[in-house]
């Protein structure tokens, strides 16, 4: 738990945006790929390397993550896959 909340709060710093939205966002996704709390930030490392690189923002890829997670991993679709496909999009 306290990992995930520190993770939380990183992402909340670096997004510029309040704590509990970051959350909301962070848990969809980690739920949707029922990440581990030893993986949490490895998850969200992902985002935000994709993030950096692309002209999608760390925000934007948690709000899209957070709506689709949980149907893509059903279906097979990878956080990386997910990741690549919503920066292109």
């Amino acid at each position: 738990m306290a990992a995930r909340a520190n993770v939380t709060t990183k992402v909340a710093n670096v997004t510029s945006t309040n704590a509990e939205t970051a959350s909301e966002q962070l848990t969809a996704i980690w739920n949707g790929y029922k990440v581990s709390a030893q993986e949490a930030e490895m998850y969200i490392d992902k985002v935000s390397a994709v993030a950096a690189t692309t002209a999608a923002d760390l925000e934007e890829l948690s709000q899209g993550m957070g709506k689709v997670a949980s149907a893509a991993n059903a279906m097979g679709v990878d956080i990386d896959q997910l990741n690549a496909s919503l920066a292109t999009i």
